[in-house]
């Protein structure tokens, strides 16, 4: 429902500013939580206290994450612009990495209670794009725009305590996204807008107008 869109956000903007802070201990983490919760309004006390119950432990999950997967300097909400033939690609990293021998590694935080699998990742869009803009465009860190494709890709579902799903693509299947991507593309130019209920229809601000499934 909207209430879990809005704590997905608060999630993601208490990480973001944790590193890019620098901080360093799970009660920075917390102290983030603090602040940015006094902009979120609830209408039942209960809803409140699993909603902040439940934050506190993705926040946790996290914390445990880096604990065992340190980065130094990691690039955050990395916004990205390029173009694969007529298109351009537009968006936001939630999080870089670039180690000692400039391996890639592009991470997306997700705060829902399904986790995707590493079969299911192969055909993420979203991660085939940011592999796209590893290869062709390059990321740009510490003064030099690096080219190649990440080493890999992450998908951390922060609700798991055991929250990473890591996937890498082959030329193969990249070349398989693209020309998803580009089938994608098409439709819209062409107005075409097929239905596809599923889970993210809650989120849809077009169900009760004219979706044929809610009509």
């Amino acid at each position: 429902d909207v209430q879990h869109f809005k704590i997905g956000l608060l999630i993601h903007k208490v990480i973001e500013e944790y590193h890019v802070a620098s901080h360093n201990s799970f009660e920075d983490m917390l102290i983030l939580l603090d602040k940015h919760w006094k902009n979120y309004k609830f209408i039942y006390k209960q809803q409140e206290q699993q909603e902040r119950k439940d934050s506190k432990e993705m926040l946790e999950n996290y914390w445990n994450y880096i604990q065992l997967n340190p980065t130094s300097q990691p690039l955050i909400e990395y916004a990205f612009s390029f173009q694969v033939d007529d298109l351009i690609l537009t968006g936001m990293c939630d999080r870089i990495d670039v180690d000692v021998d400039n391996n890639i590694t592009i991470i997306d935080y997700k705060t829902s209670k399904k986790a995707q699998t590493e079969k299911q990742l192969k055909n993420n869009i979203q991660l085939g794009i940011y592999a796209l803009l590893s290869q062709l465009d390059g990321i740009n860190f510490g003064g030099k725009r690096i080219k190649s494709m990440p080493k890999k890709l992450v998908m951390l579902y922060l609700r798991n305590k055991n929250p990473e799903v890591q996937v890498a693509f082959s030329e193969d299947e990249i070349s398989k996204l693209v020309k998803k991507i580009k089938e994608v593309s098409l439709n819209i130019r062409s107005g075409k807008f097929p239905t596809n209920k599923s889970m993210y229809c809650d989120w849809c601000d077009y169900k009760n107008l004219l979706c044929p499934e809610f009509g």
